[in-house]
Protein backbone atom coordinates (compact mmCIF):
# COMPACT_ATOMS: atom_id res chain seq x y z
CA UNK A 1 0.00 0.00 0.00
CA UNK A 2 1.54 3.16 -0.84
CA UNK A 3 1.62 6.52 1.43
CA UNK A 4 -1.33 8.12 -0.43
CA UNK A 5 -3.47 5.25 -0.43
CA UNK A 6 -2.99 5.41 3.41
CA UNK A 7 -4.15 8.74 4.00
CA UNK A 8 -7.06 8.32 1.32
CA UNK A 9 -8.56 6.00 3.39
CA UNK A 10 -7.55 7.30 6.78
CA UNK A 11 -9.49 10.68 5.62
CA UNK A 12 -13.11 10.47 6.97
CA UNK A 13 -16.01 10.70 4.65
CA UNK A 14 -17.94 13.66 4.82
CA UNK A 15 -22.06 13.15 4.85
CA UNK A 16 -24.26 15.00 2.17
CA UNK A 17 -26.49 17.30 3.84
CA UNK A 18 -29.53 15.40 2.71
CA UNK A 19 -27.53 11.72 3.79
CA UNK A 20 -27.54 13.66 7.70
CA UNK A 21 -31.16 14.91 7.32
CA UNK A 22 -32.12 11.43 6.12
CA UNK A 23 -30.34 9.71 9.29
CA UNK A 24 -32.45 12.49 11.87
CA UNK A 25 -35.51 11.57 9.53
CA UNK A 26 -34.37 7.57 10.39
CA UNK A 27 -33.58 8.67 14.65
CA UNK A 28 -37.04 10.63 14.74
CA UNK A 29 -38.85 7.40 12.84
CA UNK A 30 -36.99 5.40 15.84
CA UNK A 31 -38.05 7.44 18.54
CA UNK A 32 -42.08 7.57 17.15
CA UNK A 33 -41.92 3.77 17.08
CA UNK A 34 -40.84 3.41 20.57
CA UNK A 35 -43.20 6.09 21.87
CA UNK A 36 -46.33 3.80 22.60
CA UNK A 37 -45.82 1.26 24.91
CA UNK A 38 -48.72 -0.73 26.25
CA UNK A 39 -50.92 0.31 29.09
CA UNK A 40 -53.21 -2.63 30.94
CA UNK A 41 -55.35 0.00 33.17
CA UNK A 42 -58.98 -0.80 30.97
CA UNK A 43 -60.56 2.67 32.46
CA UNK A 44 -62.11 5.10 29.78
CA UNK A 45 -60.14 7.88 29.92
CA UNK A 46 -57.01 5.93 30.16
CA UNK A 47 -58.52 4.26 26.78
CA UNK A 48 -59.21 8.10 25.09
CA UNK A 49 -55.58 8.95 26.16
CA UNK A 50 -54.55 5.75 24.08
CA UNK A 51 -56.67 6.49 21.26
CA UNK A 52 -55.33 9.87 20.88
CA UNK A 53 -51.62 8.59 21.38
CA UNK A 54 -52.27 5.96 18.68
CA UNK A 55 -53.40 8.72 16.68
CA UNK A 56 -50.49 11.36 17.08
CA UNK A 57 -47.96 8.06 16.20
CA UNK A 58 -49.73 7.66 13.19
CA UNK A 59 -49.63 11.69 12.22
CA UNK A 60 -46.18 11.73 13.16
CA UNK A 61 -45.53 8.99 10.94
CA UNK A 62 -46.71 10.67 8.35
CA UNK A 63 -45.31 13.58 8.89
CA UNK A 64 -41.91 11.31 8.58
CA UNK A 65 -43.05 9.24 5.42
CA UNK A 66 -43.41 13.01 3.42
CA UNK A 67 -39.84 13.97 4.92
CA UNK A 68 -38.26 10.43 3.43
CA UNK A 69 -39.80 10.86 0.42
CA UNK A 70 -38.89 14.35 -0.11
CA UNK A 71 -35.42 14.09 0.60
CA UNK A 72 -34.91 10.66 -1.44
CA UNK A 73 -36.41 13.10 -4.30
CA UNK A 74 -33.25 15.21 -3.20
CA UNK A 75 -30.57 12.71 -2.79
CA UNK A 76 -32.23 11.78 -6.90
CA UNK A 77 -31.32 14.69 -8.24
CA UNK A 78 -27.86 14.85 -6.14
CA UNK A 79 -26.69 11.59 -7.71
CA UNK A 80 -28.29 12.64 -11.42
CA UNK A 81 -31.13 9.88 -11.23
CA UNK A 82 -33.71 12.77 -11.18
CA UNK A 83 -32.96 15.79 -13.23
CA UNK A 84 -33.69 19.32 -11.54
CA UNK A 85 -36.67 19.63 -13.35
CA UNK A 86 -37.43 16.11 -12.24
CA UNK A 87 -36.80 17.10 -8.88
CA UNK A 88 -38.80 20.87 -9.14
CA UNK A 89 -42.27 18.67 -10.02
CA UNK A 90 -44.89 19.72 -7.78
CA UNK A 91 -45.70 15.90 -6.66
CA UNK A 92 -42.08 15.68 -5.53
CA UNK A 93 -41.91 19.15 -3.60
CA UNK A 94 -42.71 19.06 0.25
CA UNK A 95 -44.33 22.55 0.36
CA UNK A 96 -47.33 21.09 -1.81
CA UNK A 97 -48.39 18.61 1.17
CA UNK A 98 -50.82 20.48 3.42
CA UNK A 99 -49.63 19.93 7.21
CA UNK A 100 -51.86 17.89 9.33
CA UNK A 101 -53.65 19.61 12.26
CA UNK A 102 -52.74 19.15 15.57
CA UNK A 103 -54.61 17.95 18.46
CA UNK A 104 -55.05 21.20 19.99
CA UNK A 105 -53.23 23.65 22.20
CA UNK A 106 -53.07 20.80 25.50
CA UNK A 107 -51.59 18.33 23.35
CA UNK A 108 -49.32 16.94 26.86
CA UNK A 109 -52.23 16.68 28.77
CA UNK A 110 -54.19 14.41 25.76
CA UNK A 111 -50.97 12.57 24.85
CA UNK A 112 -48.41 12.64 27.76
CA UNK A 113 -44.93 14.93 27.71
CA UNK A 114 -42.98 12.56 25.97
CA UNK A 115 -45.32 12.60 23.06
CA UNK A 116 -45.81 15.76 23.18
CA UNK A 117 -42.23 16.73 23.12
CA UNK A 118 -41.45 14.13 20.26
CA UNK A 119 -44.37 15.86 18.16
CA UNK A 120 -42.58 19.29 18.20
CA UNK A 121 -39.19 17.77 17.12
CA UNK A 122 -40.67 16.14 14.08
CA UNK A 123 -43.10 19.37 13.14
CA UNK A 124 -39.69 21.10 13.80
CA UNK A 125 -37.99 19.04 11.44
CA UNK A 126 -40.63 18.87 8.53
CA UNK A 127 -40.91 23.02 9.10
CA UNK A 128 -37.09 22.72 8.46
CA UNK A 129 -37.54 20.68 5.15
CA UNK A 130 -40.29 22.81 4.11
CA UNK A 131 -38.07 25.99 4.49
CA UNK A 132 -35.46 24.54 2.64
CA UNK A 133 -38.19 23.10 0.11
CA UNK A 134 -39.30 26.97 -0.47
CA UNK A 135 -35.59 27.73 -1.62
CA UNK A 136 -36.09 25.20 -4.70
CA UNK A 137 -38.65 28.01 -5.71
CA UNK A 138 -36.05 30.38 -7.21
CA UNK A 139 -33.82 26.96 -8.71
CA UNK A 140 -36.96 25.99 -10.18
CA UNK A 141 -38.19 28.76 -12.21
CA UNK A 142 -34.42 29.04 -13.51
Amino acid sequence: MTGEATLTTMVPRQRSTTDQLLAQTVELATEVRGALVADPTADRGAALRRLRQVAKIGELTALLGYCVAWLLVRKAVETGELTPEQGCSDERRLGAMSPLPGIGPDLEAAVGPDLADLDAQVRAFYARLARLDRLLDDACRG
